[in-house]
């Protein structure tokens, strides 16, 4: 159950979000966005790092988000998470999104790691896109989800097929 303390810890969570996120308006609600050009990745061998964050802003639990460009039209998402606390365990939402210039859903992933307290874990997805797409933006969504999973999941498949 969530206590008026945990909701007004994640309101100011939310505060980090980028305004220019699309995603809340798909249905992905209480994330915390951040967006960034898988594009500046194209010509790059080795991953890139694109993104880095936390994914519970009050605690030592952070993530780092590389692309690495598998051919034209395929990508690697890479996804560090390191859970710092010394004892607070967590299931992770993490949602990606890649929109195209007009702004239009390309392709998406989710997924839900369980994250102890004082490890790592690492999450990869590959994902294809348009040949030649330009100006691609990755739109990726973190939240502590322990006690909404099910609906996540609901709301992340009902996103992904559209």
């Amino acid at each position: 159950m969530t206590t008026p303390l945990k909701e007004l810890a994640i309101a100011m969570g939310l505060l980090a979000s980028d305004p220019s996120a699309i995603a809340p308006t798909l249905g992905a609600q209480n994330y915390v966005w951040q967006v960034a050009s898988i594009s500046s990745c194209k010509a790059q061998a080795k991953p890139c790092l694109l993104l880095k964050g936390k994914w519970d802003w009050k605690r030592p639990q952070s993530f780092n988000v590389y692309a690495n460009p598998l051919g034209k039209d395929r990508y690697r998402i890479l996804v560090d998470l390191t859970n710092d606390d010394p004892a607070d365990d967590d299931t992770v939402c993490l949602f990606g999104l890649v929109f195209d210039g007009r702004k239009k859903l390309v392709t998406g992933v989710f997924s839900s790691p369980f994250v102890a307290h004082g490890h790592q874990e690492q999450v990869a997805y590959e994902v294809s896109v348009p040949k030649n797409a330009e100006r691609l933006r990755l739109e990726f969504g973190t939240k502590q989800c322990d006690e909404t999973l099910p609906k996540d999941q609901r709301t992340a498949a009902s996103i992904l097929k559209s």
